[in-house]
């Protein structure tokens, strides 16, 4: 009960908001797909595979930061999508694991 309540003030504090994966799937459609597959299993020859966890295991904030700078043939997302909608498409790829 004690480690609820202490996860419950922290998330209080912090202002933690989850990402909506609906809307990560509708974006994910949009901008991801074409590389990721509908699967998330990449359809290219270095594109993470997001089925096996493949380039999600850092923290929402550091891939949301990834995302907007680009990595490789990923382009920016800055100025594009914002940054709950980031969170949105995270949210969304990581129930593809």
């Amino acid at each position: 009960m004690r480690t609820l309540l202490a996860a419950l003030l922290w998330l209080t504090l912090v202002n933690v908001e989850a990402g909506d994966p609906f809307n990560g799937h509708r974006i994910y459609g949009e901008h991801c797909l074409q590389c990721h597959g509908d699967d998330g299993s990449g359809l290219l020859v270095g594109i993470p595979d997001f089925t096996r966890g493949e380039g999600l295991l850092k923290s929402d904030l550091e891939l949301v930061e990834q995302l907007k700078r680009g990595v490789g043939t990923m382009p920016a997302y800055q100025g594009l999508l914002s940054e709950n909608e980031l969170a949105d498409v995270i949210t969304y790829t990581r129930t593809l694991q």
